[in-house]
């Protein structure tokens, strides 16, 4: 039986707190340890859990061989698009995931990178609707709001094509994105992350190295909003990055459907 919701909103830990199988397993949806002794076992990978780390956790830690999750692609004929920053002259940021990720030091550092980054724009969209308000408060204290758009909710295919408008995607933490984070780098989009100190603050790192791309993994604060400006302010790196992505993001681990099946049902034959 797995779990793959953990200690969420609309959780069911309660079902596998009686032990309605022999074997309990949480996976995908809670980065997380659950803390219970029912759940028998934690799939990870490891750039998320380190060796030294295992005694934290109250599961058994099961590494899949190369990411934790897997991207079945998107639904739609990918085709490369042009660098928004070609058209409209200035660099376009973006972040689509959930508005409860974006605490006060990821409105710091992103403001600061708006700052520095000259007549930036930084698209923001929630996949829950979310009262806007209190974001613009916090990213008005910094003088940036004329500089963010807020988007509603969208349809599948519209949303993907949101993407196109987006020169680099920004990762949230310490609660990074996965599904926009897979999203972004399908369409071609780089994506800046930093570095955690758990499992779920190393989700985007974990992904970030499957891309074989460590240039967008930042260490703290400052090296994040370094590494923003350094690629805003390199068209030719920029473009690069993009085409790099585009063309090989499908080949790594992070697409490769086929291999994630056979490493999961292989631990599961273990288990």
């Amino acid at each position: 039986m797995f779990d793959i919701t953990g200690v969420t909103s609309f959780n069911r830990v309660s079902l596998f707190k009686n032990r309605l199988a022999p074997k309990q397993i949480s996976w995908l949806g809670y980065c997380n340890t659950s803390g219970l002794d029912n759940i028998d076992y934690l799939i990870a990978d490891k750039n998320l859990i380190y060796e030294e780390e295992r005694k934290c956790y109250s599961e058994k830690i099961i590494y899949l061989p190369n990411i934790w999750n897997c991207h079945s692609g998107l639904k739609l004929v990918r085709s490369p698009s042009e660098a928004p920053f070609l058209k409209e002259k200035n660099i376009t940021f973006g972040s689509f995931n959930n508005f409860n990720k974006i605490n006060d030091r990821v409105i710091y550092v992103w403001s600061q990178i708006l700052l520095k980054v000259k007549n930036s724009k930084l698209i923001l969209k929630s996949s829950s609707k979310i009262d806007k308000r209190f974001l613009k408060k916090e990213f008005e204290k910094f003088g940036v709001i004329e500089s963010i758009i807020f988007l509603e909710k969208r349809k599948l295919e519209s949303h993907y094509n949101l993407y196109k408008k987006i020169d680099i995607a920004l990762d949230t933490f310490p609660y990074n994105g996965v599904t926009t984070t897979f999203e972004a780098l399908s369409m071609g989009v780089p994506v800046i992350t930093m570095k955690g100190y758990n499992f779920n603050s190393r989700c985007g790192e974990s992904i970030i190295k499957n891309l074989d791309i460590e240039e967008l993994i930042a260490n703290n604060e400052d090296d994040y909003i370094l590494k923003a400006q350094k690629i805003a302010n390199d068209e030719v790196k920029l473009l690069e990055l993009r085409k790099n992505i585009f063309n090989n993001s499908h080949e790594t681990p992070l697409f490769d459907t086929n291999q994630f099946s056979q490493d999961f049902f292989g631990i599961l034959e273990k288990i």
